[in-house]
């Protein structure tokens, strides 16, 4: 049976290197064998001697720093760390190793079986010893490893990191070399620097959930749909009431990302109806509309946008657009009733010339003799090359208008309606 030094360099290997040795030596461990059972077993066979686990030792040390060369450079101890935490976590039956042997003894004792009592006590004492030996060491490699957890956690809201990482590489220091006294006065230091980094991320996290708060109360007032991103806010700050920082960051992230994608939809809205406004006033200007208060509201829009001010550039926007769209309306109706008018004239006409050939009809004045004028002069020739000045009537909206051109077809265009055509 191996001697109590002994057992205790075995205690000092990993669970995988424990593992190894068991299968060198063909040893049979069960199914599934956890750390207790390798000890167990390990410790209770003669196949096993003291510079077998002296010479796994000496490997498990040279790898360890075979590997720190260049992790400590950045990092000090750390990974070591990093490796003691990994490897407890499949040691989970190792307290209920303990439990399981504490119950045995007490039940040993209780049947007035005090030989074997004393039997699983002196034989589970190593196991006993081991646990808390790596109990304490596994506690005190978790403050480490969550303070420097915490630390990155922080350096994300922009917090300043630097007296605290170099608590995390002083104590990771202390925990290698077994340095305890001055280990236990860094991890005081470090429980209060984790205090204070977590206020000053607490507040860092609260500024945030009230500056994104206010963007969406901002991007309401374009008249825009919130919802998604008031309900990211509304997670965001339960996390904050939970204390789940990383949270709070992550759901406020993405109800900044909701408000802005619906604030950057309602702002191409505004411009898509600037530029459709403009087409208005342009046609109503053509067809004579008087556009200038339009036109004023349009440029204060147009400014308000430029600077920004979406809110007010919708406002204005909308008035020149209902505006301009009116005086379009109220132009086009005055043409419409122009040649409504222009009908009635041709009836007179009509009648008035039916009224002629009746009158021509009558018979011969006997009155009064009728003064007569003299028949104006023929107007003198018009100068070669001069342009011709003659009127026409637009079939669209029947006003008539001068136009100004020489012979052949001539291009013209309405000034009432905008209405364009050729003049023979």
């Amino acid at each position: 049976m191996m001697d109590k030094e002994t057992r205790e360099l075995l205690a000092k290997l990993y669970t995988s290197q424990l593992e190894e040795l068991a299968k060198e030596k063909d040893i049979d461990c069960g199914e599934e064998p956890d750390r207790i059972d390798y000890l167990s077993i390990l410790g209770k066979s003669d196949l096993i001697n003291r510079e077998d686990v002296e010479r796994l030792i000496e490997e498990m040390e040279a790898e360890e720093k075979t590997d720190k060369k260049d992790e400590e450079k950045d990092e000090g101890y750390l990974p070591e760390i990093e490796k003691i935490l990994k490897d407890f976590k499949k040691q989970g039956p190792l307290f209920d190793k303990a439990n399981e042997l504490l119950e045995k003894m007490q039940s040993n004792f209780t049947e007035g079986n005090l030989e074997g009592t004393i039997s699983e006590g002196i034989e589970g004492s190593d196991i006993v010893e081991d646990m808390t030996n790596r109990f304490e060491k596994v506690r005190k490699a978790y403050i480490i490893y969550a303070f420097r957890q915490l630390i990155s956690d922080v350096k994300e809201a922009g917090i300043d990191t630097g007296e605290a990482e170099e608590l995390v590489l002083k104590g990771a220091e202390h925990f290698h070399k077994g340095e305890d006294e001055d280990l236990g006065d860094v991890l005081k230091e470090i429980a209060d620097k984790a205090g204070d980094l977590q206020n000053e991320q607490s507040k860092k996290m609260k500024e945030l959930i009230s500056a994104i708060d206010e963007f969406i109360d901002q991007t309401k007032d374009l008249d825009v749909d919130i919802d998604e991103a008031r309900e990211l806010l509304n997670k965001a700050e339960d996390a904050y009431d939970a204390n789940k920082f990383k949270k709070v960051s992550y759901f406020a992230t993405l109800a900044k990302k909701a408000a802005e994608d619906a604030r950057k939809d309602r702002i191409q809205g505004i411009s898509d109806s600037m530029l459709f406004v403009r087409t208005i006033l342009d046609d109503a200007k053509d067809i004579g509309a008087d556009v200038k208060e339009a036109e004023k509201l349009y440029s204060q829009a147009k400014t308000a946008f430029e600077e920004e001010n979406y809110g007010e550039s919708k406002t204005l926007i909308k008035e020149a657009e209902q505006l301009a769209l009116q005086l379009q309306d109220a132009q086009i109706q005055k043409a419409l009733q122009l040649k409504q008018r222009r009908a009635p004239e041709k009836v007179v006409e009509v009648k008035t010339e039916a009224a002629s050939k009746r009158r021509r009809a009558a018979p011969a004045y006997s009155g009064p003799p009728i003064q007569t004028y003299p028949r104006p002069p023929t107007p003198p020739p018009r100068m070669p090359g001069r342009p011709r000045k003659r009127k026409t009537r637009c079939p669209n909206c029947g006003q008539s208008f001068p136009v100004i051109g020489g012979k052949g077809p001539i291009k013209i265009e309405c000034p009432f309606c905008g209405m364009r055509g050729m003049m023979p």
